[in-house]
């Protein structure tokens, strides 16, 4: 655990007032070798006094601001938005010789009794482009702030011409019906095809050459119609 969780744990024991987790945290923080400072909490509250510097010089009269041990660095920032109206993007604060983080419990910054914070107040320029990349965003129910306008470009003089007129259309005649092709002869050799195996065998071969299945007997060619004669 870090020193800052140890702490807590000191400080929550001691609120509870359970004396063996408050000596069990205070070993823990030893071992540690963290740096922490104990201070009692007051029902007065905090005084912090507030310098404010520019760059080039510290302004006068320092403010003195009321606040909890338990506030941080972010209220004081919001108190000084508040009523001195200026915006905590333009503050930097220091104390203790350190710039704090917005998170920091004031009560952390007490030196001798007394939190004194220099609060640094950006240059107009500076703090112009730190606002401008760093602006928070609307508050719910305001209106978002509007978006710069372009300069209108110079208006360009606009010649009118006619446009082409499209070709006419030439009406469509519909096309004449396909003639069917005549069927092309197909050049089949002479001879018979077994009923069998389809083989094509000569017209003289008696069977079939590739399964000996006999010739259809309906089947006659030429050499056949010469051995018998024609009777008219």
């Amino acid at each position: 655990q870090t020193p800052a969780d140890l702490a807590n744990r000191l400080q929550d024991a001691i609120c509870s007032q359970k004396a063996e987790a408050a000596r069990q945290a205070v070993v823990q923080l030893c071992q540690s070798g963290g740096s922490i400072r104990v201070f009692p909490q007051s029902s007065e509250g905090l005084l912090v006094k507030v310098f404010f510097r520019d760059r080039d010089k510290e302004l006068p009269k320092p403010r003195l601001f009321k606040f909890s041990t338990a506030s941080t660095v972010a209220e004081l920032k919001m108190r000084v938005a508040s009523e001195l109206e200026i915006p905590r993007q333009a503050q930097c604060c220091v104390a203790c010789g350190r710039i704090p983080p917005d998170s920091t419990p004031l009560g952390e910054l007490e030196h001798k009794h007394e939190v004194v914070v220099h609060l640094y107040l950006l240059s107009k320029d500076l703090f112009k482009h730190r606002w401008g990349q760093q602006r928070p965003p609307p508050a719910p129910g305001q209106p978002a702030a509007p978006a710069p306008v372009a300069a209108a470009a110079p208006a360009q003089k606009m010649w009118a011409e006619p446009l082409p007129q499209p070709p006419a259309l030439r009406p469509q005649l519909p096309e004449p019906p396909m003639q069917p092709q005549p069927p092309v002869p197909e050049n089949i050799e002479p001879g018979w095809s077994c009923p069998i195996c389809t083989y094509r065998n000569p017209p003289e071969r008696p069977g079939c050459e590739m399964c000996a299945s006999e010739r259809p007997a309906d089947y006659l060619n030429a050499a056949d119609e010469n051995e018998y004669e024609v009777v008219p």
